[in-house]
């Protein structure tokens, strides 16, 4: 008849090495679940919208006219953190805007009217990422265009913005910003046509109008 088997009993050293090794391990596993990957060269994507209102300013002969313009665009951006306080980010944006009665034209004034709009923006930021929450500024180019029922007018210009962002988390942050938009080179976009030698040409139509827009967008990186 076989005996039952003794109890199996550690040493008591063992149990003290355990009772030692608990505090480590827990210490160790808090830590692990602490440490954050590196910010700096990590990448965001973004959505957000923007209201945009503005006017086309015409400064002829006769005086100063202005052509108020208003709108919105949704944007997606992508975000690159290249600092602890610098951030690029590059942004698509397309949308509506209406026009007033206005000089963007072959044949000015043209009347009132809804065209499709968009933007490409290419932005440096002031942007600590060692803080939950601040202001952030940022400075760029802008390349937009608007189609209008005549002709397509484009620009290229300087883009400032300027607002307030805040982390909600290792890997979402919102910001609100205010932009300018502050065009130096625009024009349109005239259609190509083969004119007749027998005809006079069209006489030069001096262009004296410049479009300049203002935003406020909220955007969400993720």
């Amino acid at each position: 008849m076989s005996q039952p088997s003794p109890p199996i009993r550690m040493p008591r050293s063992a149990l003290f090495c355990a009772a030692l090794a608990m505090p480590l391990l827990v210490s160790a596993s808090a830590s692990a679940q602490s440490v954050h990957m590196p910010m700096v060269g990590r990448q965001f994507p973004s959505i957000g919208i923007a209201a945009q209102g503005g006017a086309v300013i015409d400064v002829p002969d006769s005086g100063i006219r202005m052509s108020p313009a208003a709108g919105g665009v949704a944007r997606l951006g992508l975000h690159h953190i290249v600092g602890p306080r610098l951030s690029m980010s590059a942004e698509v944006g397309l949308g509506a805007t209406y026009l007033g009665e206005h000089p963007m034209a072959t044949a000015p004034p043209a009347d009132a009217e809804v065209g499709f709009a968009w933007q490409l923006a290419v932005l440096a930021r002031y942007f600590p990422i060692y803080e939950r929450s601040g202001l952030t500024f940022g400075g760029g180019l802008q390349y937009s265009g608007l189609r209008l029922s005549d002709v397509p007018s484009t620009q290229m210009g300087a883009e400032l913005r300027a607002g307030y962002y805040r982390w909600h988390s290792e890997e979402r942050f919102w910001t609100l910003e205010l932009g300018l938009s502050i065009p130096l080179i625009e024009g349109l976009t005239l259609p190509t046509e083969f004119a007749n030698p027998d005809e006079p040409s069209s006489p030069t139509v001096e262009r004296t109008w410049h479009y300049v827009r203002a935003s406020l967008g909220l955007s969400f990186a993720f």
